[in-house]
């Protein structure tokens, strides 16, 4: 099964936040050399029920985040922690996830060149189990970084409201993965 553009109206709806670089307690990132860096990859996920008229309700909250095996890039994050969200979801379930990184969301569709690339192994991970799942797989891109324009952006249509509670909750997740996931020092 390949996953399809665009959303479904499912509501069993993931979000991948933006992964970044976590650093040494000793500074920020501008203060560590890249050999001891580490990135780490976070994501939300919810279920959205409409409970009539206007009125909503999240169930089966949950966050998730850690450490990425192999090389220490930002865009090898961003597809660990699709897959990390994928083998979590039931195979049957409809799934939307939501990613705010076009390498994933474009790179789900351009097979043939990705498995030869540097990130080879994890796409044929992250295919192998979309193939696998019998429930649609929907991946699709999101704009990241909102909040501080609110509802703002959702009234200008930047954003959809499913979309900034997603990403919110992604963002929220993300400092806490970050004071936690810490640079091995004794790898190379």
């Amino acid at each position: 099964m390949k996953p399809k553009s665009g959303r479904a109206r499912d509501s069993k709806r993931p979000w991948i936040d933006q992964a970044e670089r976590t650093q040494t307690a000793q500074g920020g990132p501008k203060d560590v050399p890249k050999s001891v860096t580490q990135v780490a990859f976070r994501a939300s996920f919810f279920v959205f029920e409409p409970v009539g008229g206007e009125d909503f309700e999240l169930t089966c909250v949950g966050c998730l985040g850690g450490q990425v095996p192999g090389k220490q890039t930002v865009p090898r994050a961003e597809l660990w922690g699709g897959i990390q969200t994928l083998i979590r979801a039931h195979p049957e379930w409809p799934v939307d996830l939501g990613i705010d990184a076009a390498y994933v969301t474009k790179g789900c569709t351009n097979r043939g060149v990705l498995v030869q690339g540097s990130n080879g192994d994890l796409w044929r991970l992250i295919y192998d189990i979309i193939d696998n799942r019998s429930g649609s797989t929907n991946i699709f891109k999101i704009k990241s970084h909102l909040e501080d324009e609110g509802p703002k952006a959702i009234q200008l249509n930047k954003i959809s409201f499913i979309d900034m509670v997603g990403n919110s909750l992604a963002d929220a997740v993300a400092e806490e993965t970050a004071s936690r996931v810490k640079p091995d020092l004794n790898c190379g």
